[in-house]
């Protein structure tokens, strides 16, 4: 007859890890929808946005494009006003608008439904504004949604 031995004493079963890539890209596509990208901004422009009583909030949902407009940091009281499409200097930027706009269009949206934020410097002069909007609202570009950005520090007493 034969005997049965045991051969010491085995360890815990090993974790099952099947399921772990499962898990892993359920969070990555969660983070992928649920997070925004930080919006780019000039980093050698010196802005002083004006301050406004009236606050309009756009939806999270609407896909928006930025225009900066201010003088450079180290520029001096003679530098001319720099205008950034998103985060690129642009010298021409009445033609460059158009394009930039045309070009950075979502695939399933029209250019008039992107917003348009304008975060202009208070020293800047109206023309200058004037200029942006005009290269905003040629029939080719359609870009009528446009929204000034301010600073919400007002009260309506103040004024």
């Amino acid at each position: 007859m034969s005997k049965f031995r045991k051969k010491g004493k085995k360890g815990q079963p090993p974790v099952n890890t099947a399921a772990l890539p499962d898990i892993v890209f359920m969070l990555l596509f969660f983070f992928m929808v649920a997070t925004r990208p930080k919006e780019k901004e000039p980093t050698n422009l010196d802005l002083q946005i004006p301050e406004s009583a009236i606050a309009i909030e756009l939806n999270k949902d609407d896909d928006t494009d930025y225009i900066w407009a201010g003088y450079p940091i180290n520029g001096g009281s003679n530098a001319l006003v720099e205008v950034f499409l998103d985060d690129q200097l642009k010298v021409d930027y009445t033609s460059a608008i158009g394009k930039w706009k045309i070009a950075n269009k979502p695939a399933n949206k029209e250019v008039f439904d992107v917003a348009t934020i304008l975060k202009i410097d208070d020293d800047v002069n109206m023309k200058t504004v004037a200029n942006i909007k005009d290269a905003l609202s040629d029939p080719k570009v359609k870009g009528y949604r446009i929204v000034y950005s301010t600073k919400n520090d007002l009260n309506p007493t103040d004024q």
